[in-house]
């Protein structure tokens, strides 16, 4: 096996694990969602009542889970084309050509920015609303 067909491989199980990942985005996204009746749970905020104990909820926008699952589903998409075009230049034998190498590094790119945005929102978005559940609990 040559040094092409090694960096060939290592792309195709490099889009594998995307794939897995891609799906840990989304299921538990579309859990939430459907759990929450439609809404996100995203920085959303909320208060304790102390007449009985209830957590009233102010609900942020849907667009934050709404962009989650966008970018899992494209993740998704991406990773199953790459899969299935590298493995055919796997099994000819061939390599990409320039256009293709620039075309996929641009959009590989493209795609990373989305993700580190997607993660930041995640983290950020929990952080608001656990620190608005453990408001009651503080010492």
């Amino acid at each position: 096996m040559g040094v092409i067909n090694v960096l060939l491989l290592s792309q195709v199980t490099a889009n594998i694990v995307v794939f897995v990942l891609s799906v840990c985005i989304m299921v538990p996204m579309i859990i939430n969602q459907s759990d929450f009746r439609g809404r996100c749970l995203l920085f959303s905020t909320g208060e304790w009542r102390e007449e009985d104990g209830q957590f009233d909820v102010s609900w942020s926008s849907n667009s934050v889970c709404g962009y989650i699952i966008f970018v899992g589903t494209i993740l998704f998409l991406s990773s199953v084309v790459q899969i299935y075009r590298l493995s055919m230049h796997l099994y000819k034998g061939h390599d990409s050509s320039f256009l293709e190498a620039f075309v996929d590094t641009v959009v590989s790119t493209v795609l990373c920015c989305i993700s580190i945005i997607a993660a930041l929102l995640v983290t950020l978005g929990f952080h608001t609303w656990c620190g608005s559940i453990t408001k009651r609990f503080e010492a």
